[in-house]
């Protein structure tokens, strides 16, 4: 099993599967603008079925725990 796998299993399992901006900022303990431009920068990828960014939780996992 990856070791990102692993993480999905321990880590945030009090969040749903799919997150808005607002819950990574609070995961990350920064505001709204610094989620968007980690988003820009591709260091976060979110999808955005409308106006509003989605955020997979596996792949904040990811970027949590460095993996690529």
């Amino acid at each position: 099993m990856k070791e990102i796998d692993r993480a999905f299993k321990l880590m945030l399992t009090e969040y749903p599967d799919v997150l808005t901006v607002q819950e990574v900022a609070k995961i990350l303990g920064c505001d709204d603008h610094q989620v968007y431009k980690m988003i820009d920068y591709g260091e976060i990828f979110a999808t955005r079925p409308g106006k509003a960014y989605r955020i997979s939780k596996y792949s904040l996992i990811g970027y949590l725990i460095g993996a690529k």
